[in-house]
């Protein structure tokens, strides 16, 4: 499972935005490539009533035998598998692993585990789908969070992600009304703890950097842009989207600016066989300059110069 010369997980740990599309919507799956996400990942868990899931799975299958669009430079996917209900789990990862890696479409790169819990969890995927088997690992529970450096450790995992909605409601928080503007349980403090102990498990483990948790805002870009500069602030470096229009306000906002190209170039330029210097007033030693290369490293959506 590969996309394009990456190997899966190498295409998982480079992605910013990843988009879900419900499973039992196939007439959806190549809208979604067309939005132009990094990743678009079919749901077969929350997105899907119980009636509909054995037709979701199908129309999962199809996809990864036969690809989520007709053009070449759709997006990579991957699929959503149900976790919770044990049945189901099964059924998924039956259906996904009877299709042969020989005929699994080159798009597809894997699943995505929801409430990940133990690493153990992981072990039937890979027995199901093969060794070399790619997981976006989601942390959704309390259980989640007290494990996260086992499960970041566990040799399935390319990459976790935090479901805030699912954590908040598990760890029964409330709104915070403190400052006199009601919070949301998954943006307060709590929360952010449990985010930010996921960035250190993540590094720990040698996980590239996290994915967030999506915005409930489906067409307030600026809301959308402000909760996800607040996650690259906890150490975030790509998010979840539950809405087309959200994918390029993601993008945009994970994208270094003009400004910061800029400030990084210089930054290079002037460490350039040197030791510690002065940059902008500033001292530049080593750890400045790795962050001046995280900058450039950065992909840059249409319209952010080079």
């Amino acid at each position: 499972m590969t996309g394009g010369s990456r190997t899966a997980a190498e295409t998982l740990g480079a992605a910013v935005t990843w988009l879900f599309v419900p499973g039992d919507r196939p007439e959806r799956f190549a809208k979604a490539a067309a939005v132009g996400p990094d990743v678009v990942i079919i749901d077969l868990e929350d997105a899907v009533a119980a009636p509909d899931k054995r037709a979701a799975r199908d129309h999962a299958v199809a996809a990864v035998r036969e690809g989520i669009a007709p053009e070449t430079d759709a997006p990579p996917f991957i699929v959503r598998v149900n976790s919770s209900d044990v049945d189901a789990a099964s059924a998924d990862l039956a259906a996904l692993g009877a299709v042969p890696p020989d005929e699994r479409h080159a798009g597809f790169l894997g699943i995505a585990w929801p409430k990940l819990e133990r690493g153990a969890d992981l072990d039937a995927a890979r027995a199901a789908l093969g060794d070399d088997l790619a997981v976006l690992g989601i942390i959704e529970s309390a259980a989640g969070v007290r494990a996260v450096d086992e499960v970041a450790a566990h040799p399935a995992v390319s990459r976790l992600a935090v479901g805030a909605i699912d954590l908040s409601a598990d760890l029964r928080l409330g709104d915070d009304r403190s400052s006199g503007a009601p919070v949301s349980a998954a943006d307060g403090a709590v929360i952010e703890h449990c985010k930010i102990l996921v960035t250190i498990a993540s590094r720990l483990a040698g996980l590239p950097a996290p994915v967030d948790s999506p915005s409930l805002e489906l067409r307030d870009h600026e809301a959308t842009t402000r909760t996800t500069l607040r996650g690259a602030g906890l150490g975030f470096a790509g998010r979840l989207c539950i809405h087309p229009a959200q994918v390029a306000v993601v993008a945009a906002a994970f994208a270094p600016s003009a400004d910061e190209i800029a400030w990084a170039r210089r930054v290079i330029e002037a460490a350039d066989g040197a030791g510690a210097v002065a940059v902008d007033g500033r001292m530049v030693d080593e750890p400045v300059v790795e962050r001046a290369r995280q900058l450039l490293a950065r992909r840059r959506p249409a319209g952010v110069p080079e």
